[in-house]
């Protein structure tokens, strides 16, 4: 199911996602901030990194009743790896 997080105030956040794929292609990565004021919605199957808060938000998070079906982990190998200058 698709998934919503709304920053606890008002938060610039940074999102990484890639679109979707049986797994993340870090050549695929894109990245970019949110703005104070606003939220994001992933459709399903859209991989993303936990959000990463520049102020020390938390976050609203709306998601299905379970996580049935809903969550899968991709583990990066040690090769894999990107770097984030802010």
């Amino acid at each position: 199911s698709s998934q919503v997080f709304l920053p606890l105030g008002n938060y610039p956040f940074i999102v990484v996602v890639c679109p979707i794929n049986e797994k993340p292609n870090l050549n695929d990565l894109i990245i970019f901030k949110v703005d104070s004021g606003f939220g994001v919605n992933f459709k399903p199957g859209v991989w993303h990194f936990p959000l990463i808060s520049i102020e020390n938000a938390k976050f609203i998070t709306i998601d299905k009743k379970n996580d049935e079906g809903n969550l899968e982990i991709y583990n990066f190998d040690e090769g894999e790896v990107f770097s984030l200058d802010v």
